[in-house]
């Protein structure tokens, strides 16, 4: 009766061992910044390449503040704009884009992610 028990128990940890284990998690990678004595943190949660641009999320942690950014690059003329944002979640970025940003100056956050994406 144990070992039934036991067995019963292995095959129901197996597949949720697996479908834990393969559960996708960001990956906060920090943003370098060239603002000195900045307070705010910056961290890249996605990187993609449509063609010539690259779409971007990352995440700004403040003092008392978290807001998810979805941004889009282009790096050859080292233009960026927002696309929108959301205090929520990445999912819950409404699609809102500004106008493109050329040269930003440095000490900006822009700037800082042109020149981490297009390294």
């Amino acid at each position: 009766m144990n070992t039934r028990l036991i067995q019963r128990c292995i095959m129901l940890l197996i597949p949720l061992t697996l479908c834990l284990y393969g559960v996708d998690t960001i990956k906060e990678t920090p943003i370098p910044q060239t603002a000195y004595g900045s307070l705010s943190k910056y961290y890249m949660l996605e990187t993609r390449k449509n063609d010539t641009n690259y779409s971007i999320v990352f995440e700004s942690v403040t003092a008392n503040t978290l807001l998810f950014i979805r941004s889009e690059i282009n790096c050859s003329t080292r233009s960026i704009r927002m696309m929108g944002s959301s205090p929520r979640s990445v999912k819950d970025i409404a699609n809102n884009p500004s106008d493109w940003l050329s040269h930003p100056r440095i000490g900006t956050i822009e700037f800082d992610l042109i020149t981490f994406v297009c390294k």
